[in-house]
């Protein structure tokens, strides 16, 4: 990812040769002046510095000041953060970034409002350390995991808080400012709850696919082109719908294996519009570099997904330094009424009574059972505090507004906490837009009519009159397909006869190749002494996993797969501090 790693002295120590050796990557840029040290790891068509100024950036910048939208340029952030009130300019902006500022006597750190990107500060006896890479920070300091906090990230389908899960880690994300006194290295830190609005004006199909087109047909940097991640699914189908209907250059990619129903939908489509289509699929690696990717990845997202979704996910780098700009479908179904569907249909009354205990099991996502049973109390815990945190911050619902409560739970929490580590990755990579995933458009939400929003009915319309020929080709959804004019329950219905029935063909296997390959390694981990004395695990539990599943019992592989992803995240946080 595109990592930044610095301090705020509390002396005159130099520790840029120490931020510049554990940094990720090629050091991109290197900063050293009395008010701060920091250093830059990643491309440079995502980061934007002035040292005479005094402000970094990264990630992107999109105004909307002309018919498109436009991505910043250094020019663009030069007169944006030279105006007084910048800040404020900044909570208006689309886009995904960090921005640090500092003059003679402070820091300061500002976040995009909806949480694509973040940083973490910590403070030490030397200064005040931060980064985008909070696992980085252990270099400095010895980093201890929070269960409290990290409960809803290891139990649910994602952390409801927006708090860091590391103890004494100060986050700042979704609009949030953090400023650092350089007198005292004090921390001020300044919430912020962005919401949509909720007016009387009704925003329809029309005014939809206007701000959206703006978005898609955006000005980009000059030598650049768009690429569209292009799959079965319905979203990255509206995307193209616009780019097909306005004649807009463009090529498609898609990644993974040409066997999965995304990547044999995309090819029908690729192959009957004449579109430049790339298949991308890396495969398993050599058993040295899984490693090192799995850790790398699991402790730059903080356990996002299971170790086998490395292979998929390192398709990326394919794309690096391409001059490309990705677009893709990402949150889009906020559009289809998608997320917490379970919760939405069978936990309405819990989530009208606030009855937390009755909403955590429609929320759930099983992992691995890989904790003392007194760290797996404190995490429920957590969840609980967490949720009923949750309810204080959002505003009241109603069983009519029940919908649009939940698209709004999902946009405080799932974003911050899944969204923007994915999105700190790609920008290491590439230049990546995600057009549903804007405040400019998302911050109309509550004014679309409920009717029109749900079962894809938006989408089909949009689709119908952009570009009518892409509803006849069906749509994937997981590992399956079924008919264009299905809705959301249909489709779901659909997937469960075709399962029952044994006529899905397809059958993932990316998670027993990975664990097959590293049976050795993983019976020497588990044999280790740190694995042994790590003070959380059940070790008993943890064996039953591993040999079960080299006994032959595959239903082991989800709980190995995880229990892989989470040692070495582990691993990445714990064993690495300088000092030892």
């Amino acid at each position: 990812m595109q990592t930044i790693l610095g301090v705020i002295p509390k002396n005159n120590y130099d520790f840029t040769k120490i931020l510049s050796k554990n940094c990720t990557g090629n050091v991109t840029l290197l900063h050293n002046t009395t008010e701060v040290q920091f250093c830059v790891c990643g491309i440079k068509s995502n980061l934007f510095y002035s040292r005479k100024n005094k402000w970094l950036v990264s990630g992107i910048g999109l105004s909307n000041k002309s018919q498109n939208f436009k991505i910043l340029n250094q020019s663009d952030w030069e007169n944006l953060l030279n105006q007084k009130d910048f800040d404020d300019q900044l909570k208006q902006l689309n886009g995904h970034f960090i921005v640090i500022t500092w003059s003679n006597n402070k820091v300061s750190f500002y976040s995009d409002v909806l949480g694509l990107r973040e940083i973490s500060l910590l403070k030490t006896g030397k200064g005040v350390f931060f980064s985008t890479d909070v696992t980085r920070l252990s270099k400095f300091s010895d980093l201890e995991l929070n269960f409290y906090e990290f409960g809803s990230r290891w139990m649910l389908f994602n952390q409801i808080s927006d708090r860091s899960i590391f103890k004494n880690v100060i986050r700042v994300v979704g609009g949030k400012t953090a400023k650092v006194s350089l007198d005292e290295n004090n921390i001020s830190i300044n919430d912020y709850n962005w919401l949509p609005t909720n007016s009387q004006k009704k925003f329809g199909v029309e005014e939809y696919s206007y701000k959206l087109a703006s978005l898609i047909n955006l000005s980009i940097p000059d030598n650049h082109h768009l690429s569209l991640s292009l799959s079965g699914g319905m979203d990255s189908r509206v995307i193209l719908s616009f780019l097909l209907k306005n004649n807009l250059s463009f090529d498609t990619h898609t990644f993974g294996d040409p066997n999965h129903p995304d990547s044999l939908i995309a090819k029908k489509l690729a192959e009957q519009f004449k579109l430049k289509h790339e298949q991308i699929n890396l495969g398993l690696a050599d058993k040295n570099k899984i490693i090192r990717d799995i850790s790398e990845y699991t402790s730059q997202t903080l356990v996002n997904n299971a170790a086998s979704s490395v292979i998929q996910l390192q398709n990326y780098r394919e794309l690096y330094d391409r001059n490309i700009v990705l677009v893709d479908g990402g949150f889009g179904e906020i559009w289809r009424r998608e997320f917490f569907y379970k919760l939405f249909l069978r936990g309405k009354d819990a989530v009208l009574k606030k009855a937390i205990q009755n909403i955590i099991p429609h929320l759930k996502l099983h992992r691995a059972d890989i904790f003392k049973n007194d760290f797996v109390a404190q995490m429920e815990k957590g969840i609980e505090i967490q949720l009923d945190e949750i309810f204080t911050r959002l505003p009241e619902t109603t069983k009519n507004d029940l919908g649009n409560w939940l698209d709004l739970f999902a946009i405080k929490t799932r974003i911050t906490n899944y969204y923007s580590h994915e999105q700190a990755r790609l920008d290491n990579n590439l230049i990546s837009i995600m057009p549903f995933l804007q405040p400019c458009i998302l911050k109309e939400l509550f004014n679309m009519p409920v009717s029109l929003r749900q079962n894809g009915k938006l989408y089909r319309k949009i689709i119908k009159s952009n570009f009518p020929a892409l509803g006849k080709f069906p749509l994937a959804k997981s590992q399956s397909i079924h008919p264009y004019f299905m809705n959301s329950l249909q489709s779901r219905l659909w997937s469960v006869i075709q399962k029952k029935a044994g006529l899905n063909r397809y059958k993932e296997q990316n998670s027993l190749l990975l664990l097959d390959s590293l049976k050795e390694f993983i019976y020497d981990m588990a044999n280790s002494r740190d694995v042994k004395e790590t003070p959380y695990y059940d070790i008993s539990k943890i064996r039953k996993i591993i040999d079960g599943y080299y006994a032959g019992d595959k239903n082991f592989s989800t709980g190995l797969d995880w229990w892989l992803s989470f040692e070495l995240f582990r691993q990445e946080y714990k064993n690495n501090n300088f000092n030892k």
